[in-house]
């Protein structure tokens, strides 16, 4: 089980397996690319995909062995990032349950394994806006800056040039930094699905595209947490 504030899994999955992993879903049918928001690829497993139970088998058994045995996934993705993620959270994907855990294994930048620690996934301290609207119509991929709009102290803005150059500046004034993680490859990252959080500005580096798999959970039991 996971100990408190952990948020890094370290040696989750070997090389070797992860790059069989990666052989198999990057054969997948690339599904929408979201060209009116960024340029990213997701070829993705969901329940009842042909896939679902050997991904299960593969990868998320592992995953299970640190979380509550209610954690279910909803669907995985093999992800070819072109254009780097703005603040959002995952809540938009609740369909069934509670939207419960992210978990993100770095797989390459620029399909390679080396400078990936140049590529980073931020965690912000605040949560989605939407998470208190029991019909949640929301299906967008945004933050509401009517609510995110006053500036807070020790927020996000420092990071702007060095890391967070591709988000709007108002938006890092009403937001504190909970975690800064660097990708290695063979580890895994988490965060709940409600928290806001973004890529940092891989370009800026000099990465053109970053790869990785994530996965999105979700339990039926609502008081139940990490």
């Amino acid at each position: 089980m996971l100990k408190s504030g952990e948020i890094i899994l370290e040696n989750f999955i070997s090389h070797s397996e992860l790059n069989k992993v990666v052989e198999k879903m990057s054969k997948l049918p690339a599904g929408a690319k979201y060209s009116n928001i960024f340029s990213t690829y997701f070829k993705s497993i969901g329940i009842g995909h042909v896939l679902y139970n050997w991904f299960n088998k593969i990868i998320f058994k592992k995953i299970q062995k640190y979380f509550n045995d209610d954690c279910k996934m909803l669907f995985c993705s093999y992800v070819d990032e072109l254009t780097p993620l703005g603040v959002h959270s995952d809540y938009y994907h609740k369909r069934i349950g509670e939207p419960y855990m992210a978990i993100l294994i770095p797989v390459s930048v620029d399909n390679n394994k080396d400078k990936m620690s140049l590529s980073k996934t931020i965690i912000f301290n605040q949560v989605d806006t939407y998470v208190d609207n029991s019909d949640h119509k929301k299906r967008e991929f945004k933050i509401n800056k009517k609510i995110y709009n006053k500036n807070i102290a020790n927020n996000s803005l420092s990071l702007y040039e060095d890391e967070l150059s591709h988000c709007d500046k108002n938006i890092l004034k009403a937001l504190s930094v909970k975690q800064i993680l660097p990708w290695t490859k063979g580890n895994a990252i988490y965060w709940d699905e409600k928290l806001l959080h973004c890529s940092n500005n891989f370009k800026t580096k000099g990465i053109k595209s970053k790869q990785h798999i994530i996965i999105h959970t979700y339990t039926e039991n609502k008081n139940e947490l990490v």
